[in-house]
C-alpha cells in the first residue's frame, strides 16, 4: 500500500508529494519522458510502476561536464517516482476526481549528496523541480 500524501519534508530531508494526473493511453510515458529529456535525467530504476530517475551533477560528474563545455543546473537529487490508479488508492487526499481516468503520482526527492550545504538550499530546489513535475504531468490537484 503507498503512504498517504504528505507535502512536508521528513527527518531525514527528502521531501514528499502526490497529484492526480490524467492516464489516457501511455501519456504517462510520453509525460515522463519529457520530464527526464528537459532536465537531462539519469534512469536508475524502473519498475511496472515506478520510476528512480538522478538529475544533477556530482562534483565528479561537474568537473567532466566542465572539461566538455557543459554545465547542470541542478544539484544531485533523487526522484523516486510511484504510480497507482486513483480508484485503488485507499487514503485519497482528494476532493473531487475528474470524469478522465486518473493515475495517483507519489513522488520523493532525496539530497544525493551534501552538496546542499544545508537543508533550505535543497527545500528550495525541490520545491522548484516538484512544480516543474507537476507542470510535466499536468496534474490535476
Amino acid at each position: 500500500m503507498i503512504q498517504s500524501c504528505t507535502r512536508e519534508p521528513d527527518t531525514t530531508g527528502s521531501i514528499t508529494d502526490c497529484f492526480l494526473s490524467v492516464n489516457l493511453g501511455s501519456t504517462l510515458i510520453l509525460k515522463a519522458c519529457g520530464f527526464i529529456e528537459d532536465h537531462d535525467a539519469r534512469i536508475m530504476d524502473v519498475g511496472d510502476n515506478r520510476l528512480h530517475l538522478r538529475i544533477g551533477a556530482t562534483r565528479l560528474d561537474q568537473r567532466v561536464l566542465q572539461f566538455l563545455g557543459r554545465s547542470f543546473e541542478w544539484s544531485p537529487m533523487d526522484i523516486h517516482i510511484t504510480l497507482q490508479d486513483a480508484e485503488e488508492e485507499a487514503n485519497a487526499n482528494f476532493a473531487t476526481r475528474p470524469h478522465a481516468r486518473s493515475t495517483v503520482v507519489h513522488v520523493t526527492l532525496r539530497p544525493v549528496s551534501n552538496r546542499f550545504g544545508n537543508l533550505e538550499r535543497f527545500q528550495r530546489e525541490g520545491r522548484r523541480l516538484l512544480w516543474q513535475l507537476r507542470s510535466h504531468f499536468i496534474a490535476c490537484q
